[in-house]
């Protein structure tokens, strides 16, 4: 899961960011991008955001595919942001499916609809469903924005395993236990969902956040490992600390 990178940004981490893509490239990793890869602060942007950027729209989006391009073969989809709608707005250009254009990737719009399967006709595996999208709705806290999903996303979305959220830039992976009917068996089940809020590569710093004021977040970013083995599910979050 890639999102809030916010490239260009004064408080964006670039080391920490090209730390992580070498982990993901190193693991071979799948992955998804739901927006707000490049900061692009329009003037129609909250705060000072287009004051503050140290580099060029052409360079945050040109900075970006060369990160993700050895990478873009594990690419699974591409989404919008509040970042790259605000682009879109100000210029008709968008920077999300660009962006999947040029990773050879699907753009899915606002939503990303998956399916992750292991392929093993010996031995058999597992599938998870992921619905992820950046969201228009903000949470000042990783509790309130699990309640959200929970209330929300949860109430709609049937036959999801795994819910991923952006923009608000909190950080966790939560599990939410449900129970259903199993009606071909007459049983009563457990069910095991998750909540994954990756977090982003901005420090605090002394923009819009500290002008809100806004709390600082963990300076952590969760990835997940999936268990594939056949009867099993099982999210395990491996944190990279920034």
């Amino acid at each position: 899961m890639l999102t809030d990178i916010h490239i260009g940004a004064g408080q964006y981490r670039r080391e920490r960011f090209e730390q992580f893509v070498k982990y993901m490239r190193d693991v071979d990793a799948l992955w998804i991008y739901t927006g707000d890869g490049i900061d692009n602060g329009t003037k129609g942007a909250p705060g000072t955001a287009a004051l503050e950027q140290d580099m060029t729209p052409t360079q945050q989006v040109r900075y970006l595919y060369e990160m993700l391009a050895p990478i873009k073969h594990n690419c699974a989809g591409v989404a919008t942001g509040n970042h790259d709608d605000g682009t879109k707005k100000e210029s008709y250009y968008d920077i999300a499916d660009q962006l999947a254009y040029m990773l050879g990737a699907h753009f899915f719009g606002y939503e990303i609809y998956l399916s992750v399967r292991k392929r093993d006709k010996k031995n058999g595996g597992t599938s998870y469903n992921v619905y992820a999208n950046h969201s228009a709705s903000g949470h000042k806290n990783a509790g309130s924005g699990m309640n959200y999903i929970v209330n929300n996303w949860m109430s709609w979305l049937e036959n999801i395993d795994i819910f991923v959220k952006g923009h608000d830039h909190n950080v966790g992976l939560f599990p939410v236990a449900t129970t259903y009917f199993d009606t071909s068996n007459m049983v009563v089940r457990d069910r095991l969902r998750w909540i994954l809020m990756p977090g982003s590569f901005l420090a605090k710093g002394k923009g819009y956040a500290a002008k809100k004021p806004y709390a600082p977040q963990p300076a952590i970013y969760y990835s997940t490992m999936l268990d594939m083995r056949k009867g099993h599910k099982r999210i395990d979050d491996v944190k990279h600390y920034l």
